[in-house]
């Protein structure tokens, strides 16, 4: 029975969405497999639970969660229960106490990078020695492509660091729901709450401009839109397209058919204090809450992998 250790020198690489998406398409194929994450306190040990739990919402099997101290000990007996152990650690855990563990229970490491701190992984990925498998650069931008295969690749092999693969940005997987959008923004619900569970992959600003409104607003699907809530004209315009919810700004509450015509077409609207330009500004620094945190994003994620990675290549399994 192999063991796979996850890790990564910063958080938010992608450690859980790789994790439970080589679980997702081996447990496909009747393979047992058990996802341990080691935390460094309480308080991690929880926020693990979640993570799993929102993503494996039938099967809390797949997870457990055990501190460093208690690791060696504990991973020993899950072994005998699966046919794959993945181990995700936690990235506050020191790197020294990572090395001492992988070697106890002689696991093969695997580091997630995003794109952005590539070249800065080689040194921490090295320090594994003989147990290091290799590198998957995630978060490889949509035109970054030819430069991960004739330089990057390259630049990492020369290190004797082996790059298993590359998992390219994908919008879906950083998308924001209606409601952590609201909570974020401080913004409150004028109408469809219950809808906040819809996905955003983008933004638009509702303003003047030479073309048709409409024509503009059907060239994004899956947005949000900002727009002042005293412009109807504007508002009905993006209604006409694929809009999944309204940010509307300076706190002002639109005009009563605007919450009809919203209402019928399933649009909710969220109403937010600050201006558009300010509004917006905040929006550029929503990314950071994006959370694979539902089982849709568990399905493109393994897709992403299946077709970037390869199982075969990753776990040696079939």
């Amino acid at each position: 029975m192999s063991v796979l250790y996850v890790t990564s020198e910063l958080p938010v690489q992608g450690k859980t969405a790789l994790c439970s998406s080589v679980a997702s398409l081996l447990k496909e194929g009747g393979v047992k497999v058990k996802i341990v994450k080691v935390v460094s306190s309480t308080s991690s040990h929880h926020h693990a639970l979640a993570s799993y739990g929102n993503i494996f919402p039938m099967d809390q099997d797949i997870f457990s969660a055990v501190s460093i101290s208690e690791a060696s000990s504990s991973l020993g007996d899950l072994k005998k229960f699966s046919d794959l152990l993945l181990v995700e650690a936690d990235s506050s855990i020191p790197a020294d106490n990572q090395k001492t563990l992988v070697s106890e229970i002689d696991a093969e490491v695997i580091v997630v990078s995003d794109y952005a701190n590539r070249s800065q992984c080689t040194d921490f990925s090295k320090s594994f020695g003989e147990n290091l498998k290799g590198v998957i650069i995630n978060f490889v931008p949509r035109f970054a492509g030819t430069n991960v295969s004739e330089y990057l690749i390259p630049q990492f092999e020369s290190l004797d660091v082996a790059v298993i693969g590359f998992i390219p940005e994908d919008r879906y997987l950083l998308s924001l729901s209606v409601g952590q959008i609201a909570e974020s923004l401080t913004g409150r619900f004028f109408s469809g709450e219950d809808l906040s569970d819809g996905l955003v992959q983008s933004f638009m600003v509702g303003g003047f401009g030479m073309d048709p409104g409409q024509y503009v607003f059907s060239t994004k699907s899956d947005k949000a839109v900002v727009i002042r809530g005293d412009r109807p004209d504007v508002q009905m315009s993006a209604l006409q397209t694929d809009v999944t919810c309204f940010i509307m700004t300076n706190g002002i509450e639109p005009v009563e058919y605007i919450k009809y015509e919203s209402q019928e077409e399933r649009v909710p609207i969220i109403i937010v204090e600050k201006n558009t330009i300010e509004t917006m500004e905040d929006i550029g620094n929503l990314q950071i809450n994006a959370a694979f945190d539902r089982p849709d994003k568990l399905k493109r994620m393994s897709d992403l992998v299946d077709q970037y990675v390869g199982l075969e290549r990753l776990t040696g399994i079939l």
